[in-house]
């Protein structure tokens, strides 16, 4: 996992465990699912294309 990859959340399981799925769900609906793919159709091709039924 590149630093690009990370993102920092805190909190103490379970009792903060709303506040950091929200923070997480605001973290990927900001991400262009499109982009998202060709990331990691570039750093997985076979193992992403075959979960995703393209093949390879």
């Amino acid at each position: 996992m590149g630093a690009s990859d990370c993102i920092n959340v805190e909190g103490h399981l379970p009792k903060d465990r709303e506040r950091m799925v929200k923070w997480l769900d605001e973290v990927i609906g900001a991400v262009d699912e499109k982009k998202l793919r060709r990331y990691l159709l570039f750093l997985f091709p076979r193992r992403v294309c075959a979960f995703a039924g393209y093949g390879g």
